[in-house]
């Protein structure tokens, strides 16, 4: 495999780009912001709004399969971000630009935002119908690619990612804000704690995007657990873990307007593809709180 992968600096990116280079796959990284450097991965500064650098690059790598991460991420910003719509124009773009040079497969990022989280009791529509602007772009560029990507011949795979956490991930989100307030002996509260979520640890959603890419899937899928969690279970486990549940307050924040009850994917198509959870729901927990804790202690050891 030689891969192009977009997005490479985010969240999700810096653990598929170290389990890809791992594999043994020759690895071109895009983004903005270079990781820490890793033997095995070559990486490309470019912004890939821009269309004639993008191209070029394409030219030049003539890579084999794309996984394409990247978009609008700033946090509480994205999802009214109007950059989504130049994400929309720009990933279609990428899709026929990868085409052009012989590409073999590509796995672009969608999320379970796609869905009209306004009416939880309805089954998805498959349409257009997200309560945002970043549900909405991801939900059309979902129908434009697949159909787009059938026109060419080309093999894409739409992952829909559910709720990821790890170590690494925006301090605001939910596990890190909690972990970060346990670790520091501050009350850490939560809003509902019956609102169930699909949560997936990211080095198991690499695992998911690296076998999607290796069985050349093709068309929609939800990268998820299948498995409902409760917010409040979660927090509670996190909080066993940190050795301080007496610290935890279970439903002290409001319920955010249009939060839906019940957010979970399906693994079916997963496990069609020979998919099986390598960590789960606990053991990521617990590496995600280690990885917190290291991050609090060097912290603690730099004001000192």
């Amino acid at each position: 495999m030689k891969v192009l992968l977009t997005g490479a600096s985010g969240f999700v990116g810096r653990h598929l780009l170290a389990r890809l280079v791992r594999a043994g796959a020759e690895v071109h990284a895009v983004g903005r912001t270079p990781p820490t450097p890793l033997p095995g991965c070559y990486w490309h500064t470019l912004d890939l709004l821009d269309a004639a650098p993008r191209y070029a690059l394409l030219q030049d790598l003539k890579p084999t399969h794309l996984i394409h991460l990247a978009w609008t991420t700033a946090h509480g910003h994205y999802w009214h971000d109007p950059r989504n719509h130049d994400w929309v124009l720009a990933s279609l773009a990428l899709l026929d630009e990868f085409a052009a040079v012989g590409g073999e497969h590509a796995l672009f990022a969608g999320t379970c935002a796609e869905d009209d989280w306004r009416k939880p009791t309805q089954p998805p529509s498959g349409g257009c119908t997200a309560a945002t602007r970043y549900g909405r772009s991801k939900a059309a560029l979902r129908l434009l690619a697949l159909d787009r990507a059938e026109q060419l011949g080309l093999p894409l795979a739409w992952g829909r990612i559910y709720f990821p956490f790890g170590p690494g991930e925006q301090p605001q989100r939910l596990v890190p804000s909690l972990s970060r307030q346990l670790l520091a002996g501050l009350p850490a509260a939560t809003g509902p704690g019956t609102l169930e979520r699909d949560f997936v640890y990211v080095g198991d959603l690499a695992a998911m995007m690296m076998l999607v890419s290796e069985r050349r899937h093709a068309g929609a899928l939800d990268l998820s657990t299948g498995r409902a969690t409760p917010i409040g279970t979660l927090a509670a486990e996190l909080a066993e873990l940190a050795q301080r549940p007496d610290l935890l307050r279970v439903g002290a924040l409001p319920a955010r307007e249009g939060d839906p009850q019940r957010l979970v994917g399906s693994d079916d198509v997963l496990r069609s593809l020979g998919w099986h959870a390598e960590i789960g729901l606990s053991e990521g927990l617990r590496h995600t709180l280690a990885w917190w804790r290291a991050q609090h202690q060097g912290s603690v050891h730099e004001n000192q």
